[in-house]
Order: structure tokens, then sequence, then C-alpha cells
């Protein structure tokens, strides 16, 4: 099947920066240039967990004309948040990306990560669905990468509780409100796309594809492989260590849409930019918002 023409310009919605420490290799205003370059109007940054980037980002987005859409890609407990038995399995919890789509879902974004590191931190800095319910007003979710509930229940060919998980997904924050994520990076992937295409078909959610950019260039992925091994203690001559895809890098609008010829990845790509355009926070920079503190004299 040939290749449509891209309509629209692509945007990645799912992007670590140096901020996601010893793991990201993005530095945030190279990010906004390279997104700048490939003229795609906006671009994401959702850190592992945290919103350290954050200011840094908005600031140095808003300067070069693109937008910024400001997010997280979180850790979900298995359970409660608060629980802190040791299972082996998902400790650190089940990625989920979080896009605010204006200034409640900023808000939310700041309970939400100062939640998980006080209240759930645990190898992670982990929220839960209880949490997240309480304060999922004005986010866009996504079931994220391998590494997300949903597909890790699909690589373990359990539909049934995938559909549940969506189902859950779906309620929690709006069928309007969360996407069936898909990426195209290594055969695991491949395996669990259909399924994920099909899942969102029946319970009539949407697509959207990202490339889960850890580094910026094609070029970039032994400097960010040497980062891989600092962060977890490795050399790169061991050859049995985790080690990322090559594919991880800030890819052009063409380059995603002919990542594969799927009439729903085409759809998808469309809808990076679609969610990019509902998401619009304009931050309040150069309003005090410290409280006012009156001494009454006795």
């Amino acid at each position: 099947m040939a290749v449509q023409k891209p309509a629209k310009p692509f945007v990645h919605l799912h992007v670590h920066s140096m901020y996601s420490l010893l793991d990201g290799a993005c530095r945030t205003g190279d990010l906004v240039a390279r997104a700048k370059a490939l003229d795609q109007p906006a671009i994401a940054v959702t850190d592992h967990g945290c919103l350290f980037g954050l200011v840094d980002f908005y600031a140095k987005a808003k300067d070069a004309g693109v937008k910024p859409i400001v997010g997280i890609e979180a850790y979900v407990a298995p359970g409660s948040r608060l629980d802190r038995t040791a299972t082996g399995v998902k400790d650190g919890g089940y990625h989920l990306l979080l896009l605010a789509e204006n200034l409640e879902g900023y808000q939310n974004l700041l309970k939400l990560a100062s939640i998980a590191y006080t209240e759930g931190f645990y190898y992670k800095p982990r929220i839960d669905k209880d949490v997240l319910r309480a304060h999922s007003a004005g986010l866009i979710g996504t079931s994220a990468c391998l590494g997300g509930e949903i597909p890790g229940a699909l690589m373990k060919d359990d539909r049934k509780r995938a559909r549940e998980l969506a189902e859950t997904y779906a309620e929690l924050f709006g069928p309007d409100r969360f996407f069936i994520e898909l990426q195209k990076h290594i055969r695991e992937q491949d395996e669990v796309n259909p399924h994920l295409m099909d899942l969102a078909d029946r319970l009539g959610l949407g697509c959207v594809a990202t490339n889960d950019v850890h580094f910026l260039l094609e070029d970039d992925h032994k400097p960010h492989d040497a980062l891989c091994c600092i962060s977890t203690g490795k050399l790169v001559s061991d050859d049995s260590r985790m080690k990322y895809p090559t594919q991880l890098y800030l890819k052009s609008t063409s380059e995603m849409y002919a990542a594969m010829s799927h009439p729903k990845w085409y759809e998808a790509c469309e809808n990076a930019f679609t969610i990019a355009e509902r998401c619009n926070v304009e931050l309040p920079f150069g309003k005090s918002f410290a409280p006012v503190v009156k001494i009454e004299r006795t």
C-alpha cells in the first residue's frame, strides 16, 4: 500500500529531555530548534515522573514561536501508591503519558507530580488510579509505550485484561481524552500494534502515533547509549545489557508518516497534530503567586 502524503504536520507528543535524568539526552533548546527546523508547529516534553524542565522548555519554545505542550510520562503503581510491598514486577509503576490540555490540566499535573514524590515514591515517583481520578480534569492521557499497563497486558496475551484497563482509563479521562498510543521501533511493538488498533476500534477510542524520543538526531544513538550505561552501571562492551532502539530520535513529519503503511497509522499521525491543537497552556509569567502576609500589631 502506498503511503499517503501527509495532510498535517506531525507533532511529537512523547519526548524525553535531559531532565529525564540519565535517560533522555535532549537539551530543551535543541528540541525546540529541531522542531522548528522540521516545520513542526509544536512539541511536547514528557519527562519521566517530573516537571523539572518545564519552565526552561516553555520559555525557550515560546521565544522560538513553537507551541510548548506540557506533559509527563507518569509512573502508575500496580495497586495503591502507598503500597511498598516488593513484588519484583513493576514496583516502579507502569508508564502513562499525561498532557495538559489547559491551565487546569497543568495545575493537576503539578499536583500529581508532587503527590508522586511525597506519597508514592517507591523506586520511582508513582501515582495511582485513585489520585489520577481526583486530578484528571484538563488532562489528555495515552496508553504509552510497551511499559504501559495496556500494552503490557497484550504482551502477555491477556486481551480481556487489556480491554478492562482501556475501559477504566477511558472512563477516568473521558473517551475523547484518552488515546491508544502506537509506536514503530521494535519487533515486540510490531506484534502488539494490531491488537492496540483493534482495541481502539472496539472501544471507539482514537489512536495516536509517537516516537518516544530520547535523543535528538539519529547519529546521537551512541552517545545516548553511553549515557544509559552510566545510568545502569554497565559497560558499553556488555552485550547482555539493555539497549535502546536506534530510532528514538526526533523524526521529520515524512519519516513519521512513512514508518508504517497501515491506514490506522496515518490517522494516528494526524491525531498527534489534533491533540497538539487542543493543548493550550498559557503560563502567567511575571505574576506573583506569593501569599500576602498581614501582620497585625497589638
